[in-house]
């Protein structure tokens, strides 16, 4: 007689009865049964899948179908997040807290340069003078990686992971760090899931604690389980203060209780100077993205939920009858449910919910769920389709849902609002997964609140503090950067310009920069254009780069490194003159009032070829985070074509450019941006959706299909102040929209001041704008003796009621 049916019945009993007398004896005797193997009936053969019907997430319980933002955040959310709270997870007390917070060692910065580490203990029920037990009180040490560009009075706060680990001292092996009680784990053990070198570099913090500080788990997650050590757990805690011994069948498991601990930290870090808290990422694998999962349906302070091999439970949908099932999972780990739950093993079909509308409880906000290729316990295609299907409560909420019901190729990543990969492994945490997730935080949390533009020109011909045309060195261009990144400025993202027709470095497939002018147009060259040459020779014939520093400091620096590669330029003067354009003169745009003799006509697939082969030369020349394709300079593309022809061929280009940046990406395990800054009119009227499409540019369609990650809105060299930033948010609704503002009012009215600086940019917010995006800021120091210094100071303050 086969006794592994028995000894399953044995487990659900025992663990049936410590959650209805809430015995830590039982919970003791239960965790070993807890930890056999899985049942044999398990499937693994996709075909034996049977057939199912999920829950329609925009269809409520009564039938009525919900077709408005408005009904989804007055009907429908609600009854999904109780029937959640009601069957699965179980209903989570309102409890009063009152928290303190205490440094429990003095900072200390990390030996490998990138950040500091802070130990705090954060008291849940610090309330003296009242009957409430201190010393029995449930508290939390967390443990916080903060980046070097954060140090306490950088004036500067940075975006959070946050999760649950399974012993702070597991997170590093640094002997500095103080261990969580009831844990188990060795120093440095779970180092390879917590990358913390890298997470730092790329700008983030980590916040993490042991989830045993909250409720132990007798199922593993690192605890040294005892009885008095359960009996400091939150449930238990509650459930004493109210006099009572006994959980009801809806009340929380133990991943309410994780999850209610998380927005406990979440109130801490509300209060930390060096932590943006409105850019916190709730993290987990395995049990802990369940709860993760659970803690961001619940918490809408959480600005991003990450999944990582959740399974069931988590992200893995219940209905999908393949690997781990509600009956085995509340048979081997019941206690993380509530004990409802168990109603719907081998009966999921009369589960009033799924996994996908767990994920679509957490729209409009940004989720990743990811899956590993041998974890077939988790079900990676499940995992997959509940993210699917999270999509029409995305698209309702105008954001987008995954493309294609096909799972995607392994070790690929896919989706713009939600996100999912599956990788080559088993149920463990990568880099490859924490690489994916940094790029996907970056694409919708990295904060851009200025965004600056050097001129290639500009910044090789002068210098800080410099009147006219002067010798540049390494110190001066590192400088620049400087002025722009100091403490305290606003200034988040960094574009360098490296063409304006010709290339402005050695280039195998373009011109360089005044490589083809005669000897006597070099005579006749202004004093600007002598210099700026002579500079640009001077450092590429020692081997120095200088847009190469200038990348390099930026990134330095803590901000946003991107190229900005103009697409069709048309300045016309001999030192811009190409190759390309002498070998073929057919394929140019022609001249008209606004035109000179730069531009090419991208009707020709060897026009739009060539600029793609440029922009592949300087993506893979240089460490950037990405690249802005400029089509305001100039705003002219095509000599004849309808509108719709125009938008299939730089939809091509478009596209393909989004590619080889994904191509790129995955050979150096990461993402890189793409940015746009749209076509204006050449002043003759504001920059529209609709104009920028009869050219050619359907800017809102890039941003639809996933190509493009943020768009800058222009006018064409002079600022007017009448920028349509209202018409860009309403037509664009994925990605991050920032309108622009131009140094010159033109007609020979000078650079402009700080007050007109500090005026756009207020008229520029208060339409909506993401951010403000800075043109050509620095180029009066041109101006020879008339020469004059921009106005720095504003980069600490524009914008700042963005916030």
């Amino acid at each position: 007689m086969c006794l592994l049916p028995l000894i399953r019945l044995f487990v659900v009993v025992r663990v049936l009865v410590m959650i209805l007398l809430m015995s830590p004896v039982a919970i003791v005797a239960s965790s070993s049964m807890a930890d056999a193997q899985e049942p044999p009936d398990t499937n693994y053969d996709e075909d034996a899948v049977p057939p199912y019907h999920l829950p329609n997430p925009l269809i409520c319980f009564d039938g009525r179908e919900i077709t408005t933002p408005e009904q989804w955040w007055s009907t429908r959310r609600p009854e999904i997040l109780e029937a959640f709270a009601e069957n699965l997870y179980g209903q989570t007390p309102r409890i009063q807290t009152t928290l303190r917070a205490e440094r429990r060692v003095a900072d200390f910065e990390l030996e490998d340069g990138t950040g500091f580490c802070r130990q705090v203990r954060i008291h849940l029920f610090d309330q003296a003078g009242t009957s409430i037990d201190q010393a029995a009180a449930p508290w939390i040490d967390v443990l916080m990686f903060i980046p070097a560009v954060a140090a306490p009075d950088s004036g500067t706060d940075v975006p959070v992971f946050l999760g649950l680990n399974y012993g702070n001292q597991g997170v590093s092996a640094d002997p500095r760090i103080l261990p969580s009680r009831n844990s188990h784990c060795s120093a440095g053990e779970h180092a390879h899931r917590w990358p913390v070198a890298s997470i730092l570099r790329r700008g983030y913090a980590v916040a993490c604690f042991h989830g045993g500080d909250i409720e132990l788990d007798p199922h593993g997650s690192g605890c040294r389980f005892t009885p008095d050590g359960w009996s400091g757990g939150i449930r238990s805690y509650v459930m004493k203060s109210e006099n009572r011994a006994e959980l009801l069948p809806n009340e929380w498991g133990s991943i309410g209780a994780w999850a209610w601990g998380l927005s406990r930290v979440q109130d801490y870090l509300m209060t930390d100077p060096e932590i943006d808290d409105a850019r916190t990422i709730v993290f987990g694998h395995s049990r802990t993205g369940k709860t993760a999962l659970w803690a961001a349906a619940q918490d809408p302070r959480f600005a991003m939920a990450i999944s990582n091999n959740s399974g069931q439970g988590g992200a893995s949908l219940a209905r999908r009858r393949f690997g781990e099932t509600v009956a085995a999972s509340f048979s081997l780990s019941g206690f993380w449910y509530c004990r409802n739950y168990e109603r719907f093993g081998n009966n999921e079909a009369n589960l009033p919910v799924d996994s996908h509308e767990l994920i679509g409880l957490i729209a409009p906000r940004p989720v990743y769920v990811a899956s590993a290729e041998e974890d077939l316990w988790a079900d990676p295609r499940g995992e997959f389709l509940a993210a699917y299907h999270a999509g029409p409560v995305y698209e309702l909420l105008g954001k987008s849902a995954l493309g294609s019901i096909e799972t995607p190729p392994t070790n690929s990543s896919v989706g713009v609002s939600v996100g999912y990969h599956v990788r080559t492994g088993d149920h463990e945490i990568t880099e490859y997964d924490w690489s994916r997730y940094l790029d996907f935080a970056d694409r919708h949390l990295r904060r851009r609140r200025v965004l600056y533009n050097f001129d290639g020109d500009s910044c090789l011909s002068t210098r800080a503090g410099s009147k006219g045309p002067v010798d540049v060195n390494e110190d001066d261009v590192r400088r620049l950067i400087e002025e722009v990144a100091y403490k305290g400025s606003r200034v988040d993202t960094i574009f360098v310009c490296i063409n304006a027709q010709a290339m402005y470095y050695p280039t195998m497939v373009g011109t360089m920069r005044g490589t083809l002018s005669t000897d006597a147009e070099r005579e006749s060259w202004p004093a600007s254009e002598k210099q700026r040459f002579k500079n640009m020779d001077s450092f590429f014939r020692r081997g120095v780069d200088p847009y190469a520093i200038m990348l390099a400091e930026s990134k330095r620096k803590g901000r946003e490194a991107l190229l900005t590669f103009r697409m069709n330029d048309d300045h016309g003067n001999d030192f811009l003159r190409t190759q390309f354009q002498a070998d073929h003169p057919e394929w140019k745009l022609g001249t008209n009032p606004e035109r000179l003799d730069g531009a090419m006509d991208f009707t020709h697939d060897e026009v739009r070829d060539y600029t793609y082969q440029l922009i592949k030369e300087a993506v893979q020349r240089y460490d950037c985070d990405g690249i802005e394709l400029d089509f305001n300079r100039f705003p002219g593309f095509f000599r004849e074509l309808n509108t719709e022809e125009r938008v299939v061929r730089m939809n091509a280009l478009v596209e393909r450019i989004r590619k080889l940046l994904d191509e790129l990406g995955d050979r150096r395990n990461r993402r890189y941006a793409l940015s746009v800054r749209v076509p204006s009119n050449f002043g003759q009227a504001p920059p529209t959706p609709e104009t920028a499409r009869l050219i050619g540019c359907d800017v809102a369609g890039w941003t639809k299909a996933g190509w493009v990650d943020f768009v800058s809105v222009s006018e064409f060299l002079f600022e007017r102040g009448d920028l349509p930033i209202h018409a860009w948010k309403s037509a664009i609704t994925t990605v991050p929209v920032y309108g622009g503002i131009e140094c010159t009012r033109g007609s020979g009215a000078g650079n402009l001041s700080a007050a007109e600086y500090r005026a756009a940019a207020g008229a520029l917010m208060s339409q909506g704008s993401d951010g403000v995006y800075l043109f050509n800021f620095f180029t009066s120091r041109e101006e020879g003796q008339n020469a004059y210094e921009p106005p720095f100071e504003v980069l600490s303050d524009l914008g700042v009621h963005s916030e």
